[in-house]
């Protein structure tokens, strides 16, 4: 009898392959929140320093909060004001939802939306091109 060379399967190469394919994405993901919680340190400096308020007590500037976050349908940074008046430094009406006369004159979270988001993306797509 002839010796046979070969691969001998311990389970179906498509078992396999999706237990290799959901390790990977498990990395991928374990990844990209690993990167979110480096950016949530830059972004909340960030947000504290360029505040465009003149500070009474200060406590809106302290309570500036950014939390990363995640589930099994996606990751994300929540930007967030820890003063119960942090929506009207929005400009947001809490009452009705809708935007202030003064929309915009001391936000601090959607201008720091409009700067990092694209350099969170650029990095984190850069990260899996390497």
């Amino acid at each position: 009898m002839a010796n046979r060379v070969g691969i001998v399967w311990s389970k179906a190469p498509e078992d396999a392959l999706f237990e290799l394919t959901s390790a990977y994405a498990d990395v991928i993901i374990a990844r990209i929140r690993e990167r979110l919680r480096d950016w949530a340190i830059e972004i909340l400096r960030f947000m504290q320093v360029n505040a465009p308020w003149q500070d009474i007590t200060g406590a809106a500037r302290a309570s500036l909060s950014v939390k990363p976050g995640g589930n099994q349908y996606g990751s994300w940074l929540i930007l967030a004001h820890g003063v119960p008046y942090g929506p009207y430094l929005e400009g947001i009406n809490i009452r009705t939802g809708q935007p202030m006369m003064n929309a915009g004159q001391w936000s601090i979270i959607e201008p720091t939306i409009d700067i990092y988001a694209q350099r969170i993306w650029q990095d984190i797509w850069g990260e899996f091109q390497r």
